[in-house]
């Protein structure tokens, strides 16, 4: 068996190493509080079953990426562009 940490969806974020166990004697209260044992095949990313107490890879489809910096970049510089067209159409007709 294997101890592991888990995230507050039941997500396998950190394996313990054997080195640091118990959790209790290494961690503090509220870390070992979200450990649990679960079998050795396990790795980070897969999702905890409190119900079998077995953890299996993750199967939910993923949210929405993240906007890259590219991305948000060009969106203000299409808002700036687009008020500065306005400014020019407000001023040339008064």
């Amino acid at each position: 068996m294997k101890t592991v940490y888990l995230n507050e969806d039941n997500t396998i974020r950190e394996i313990i190493p054997e080195y640091a166990l118990p959790p209790e004697m290494w961690y503090s209260e509220a870390f070992a509080r979200r450990c649990v044992e679960v079998q050795d095949d396990v790795e980070q990313g897969w999702r905890y079953n409190p119900e079998t107490g077995q953890a299996a890879p993750d199967t939910r489809q993923p949210g929405p990426e993240s906007p890259s910096a590219e991305d948000i970049t060009l969106d203000m510089l299409a808002d700036h562009e687009e008020r500065l067209c306005m400014l020019e159409i407000t001023t040339n007709t008064v």
